[in-house]
């Protein structure tokens, strides 16, 4: 589970960057934004950018918008703490 947390933090911080850039174990998937994802222990995590069509409609221009699915197909809970997305500013 350690490697799935240090994936989403670099995503997450890479996101506060120039460049937005998934972990090098990540798997970049076809499609808008270039979702990048990873498993481990029967969990998926899939984060991708551009998917932000809520308001304000300007955000993406302060800040990265991430859209992260969790998919924990494994037999145990997970206990996902909004300070594990937290980036460099």
């Amino acid at each position: 589970m350690k490697a799935l947390t240090l994936f989403v933090l670099v995503l997450v911080v890479g996101g506060c960057a120039a460049e937005l850039r998934p972990a090098p174990t990540a798997q970049i998937l076809p499609g808008p934004g270039e979702p990048a994802t990873a498993a481990a222990a029967g969990v998926r995590v899939v984060a991708q950018v551009g998917a932000w069509r809520a308001q304000p409609a300007g955000l993406g221009g302060a800040v990265t918008p991430i859209l992260v699915t969790i998919d924990n197909q494994s037999d145990v809970p997970l206990r996902i703490r909004p300070s594990a997305f937290a980036g460099e500013r």
